[in-house]
């Protein structure tokens, strides 16, 4: 395995409402990966910020779901960090027409792509991605969910299946877990499938029976069988669900277990938009902003219990006090005796390093606004803080 490497810090901006946008590049066996990170304004919330990454589809970047998916603006006023990767270009060959476009590698893409190319490993650099943020910014590792629309939205599927260790539920939109994707998984991560009545991209499948349209009604489960099959499958839930209809949707949730023994909390919603086409609905290109419907209806109801492997991991939630935090052109350090203060950017560039004796006020007026890690060293011990300066 070849070692992660953050080769630069692109740029730092400040986004409506105070957030503060993240450009960074990771390199990935050999191979330059960009992602977009927003973290929100205002103190880190207790127990670290919940994270949700968004996945694009095909031919978009993170750039583009950044700017239309309504995450940030979500993650702005629920207090999360919202994570936007870009995926890599390909040539592929779909429908007899050849094209160089972006997509996710699932297993369909080795399928369609063109002839002596190599595509990368995404799982991997999503992997990598998630332990580079866990260890620059304050994260709640319980509270970490993934969405995605079409090639994104499979992407996602494929990861609830290869990182459920990470992710505590996913919510694919417009795209379901690919055949060959589906496998055993660990833990049995809770997912929500949206589809809309009129998406092309699905119907084309269907086209030799005449369908033009999915039903708005139980009979799209049919058609619809082998993709929830799928999802069942991975999930080992059985096949009966129970219905809800609320506006112009029609949700589906599948949550009894085939195994009578287990207290794994599991559930599959698929739910069934009228009217809507291949789209990941904003509020604006439909009435339906999905993002307040995966928050506010579904992530928010799950967690993850982490168990970790390390065994005697230093405490660093000692008892040195830095403050104010967050803070604005001074940060004052109450702590007696000799230590050392140490100031890393959220990407692990050392800004500087200051000894000292007893109380002191260090002047940090001329940092950029943005989130710090720090470490406080004291007798060979040490503590770690997040340092918000605004």
């Amino acid at each position: 395995m070849k070692l992660l490497v953050i080769i630069t810090f692109l740029c730092t901006t400040f986004l409506c409402y105070g957030q503060t946008r993240y450009d960074i590049s990771l390199v990935v066996d050999d191979i330059k990966r960009n992602t977009i990170i927003v973290v929100p304004d205002g103190a880190i919330p207790k127990g670290g910020y919940p994270v949700v990454f968004m996945f694009h589809g095909t031919g978009g970047d993170g750039e583009k779901f950044l700017n239309i998916s309504q995450w940030k603006e979500k993650g702005q006023k629920e207090k999360f960090i919202t994570v936007f990767p870009s995926s890599l270009e390909y040539c592929v060959i779909e429908d007899g027409k050849k094209e160089n476009t972006t997509k996710w590698h699932i297993a369909e893409l080795d399928t369609i792509a063109c002839p002596n190319q190599t595509l990368a490993d995404d799982v991997k650099f999503i992997r990598f991605l998630f332990d580079s943020l866990v260890h620059r910014l304050s994260i709640d590792r319980t509270r970490v969910y993934a969405t995605g629309f079409s090639n994104g939205g499979a992407f996602v599927s494929k990861l609830s299946v290869e990182m459920s260790d990470v992710f505590a539920a996913v919510g694919p939109c417009g795209g379901a877990l690919n055949k060959g994707d589906s496998a055993y998984s660990a833990r049995k991560v809770p997912v929500w499938f949206v589809l809309g009545t009129q998406d092309n991209k699905w119907l084309n499948a269907f086209e030799k029976f005449g369908l033009k349209e999915f039903p708005f009604n139980d009979s799209t489960i049919y058609w619809l069988n082998g993709a929830l099959g799928r999802y069942r499958g991975v999930l080992e839930l059985e096949n009966t669900y129970t219905k809800s209809e609320i506006q112009n949707t029609l949700t589906y949730t599948y949550n009894t277990s085939t195994d009578i023994k287990t207290e794994d909390k599991r559930e599959l919603r698929f739910t069934l938009v009228n009217g809507m086409g291949h789209q990941y609905p904003n509020g604006e290109n439909y009435p339906v902003a999905i993002a307040d419907f995966y928050w506010d209806n579904f992530f928010k109801n799950y967690t993850m219990q982490i168990v970790s492997s390390v065994e005697n991991e230093p405490d660093f939630s000692g008892g040195i006090s830095i403050y104010p935090n967050p803070a604005h052109n001074a940060i004052s350090i109450a702590e007696e005796g000799d230590w050392e203060f140490v100031l890393y950017s959220v990407l692990g560039e050392k800004i500087f390093t200051y000894s000292a004796y007893g109380n002191t006020s260090l002047d940090i007026s001329s940092l950029p606004k943005g989130i710090y890690t720090s470490i406080l060293i004291k007798n060979s011990q040490r503590q770690l803080n997040q340092l918000i300066i605004q």
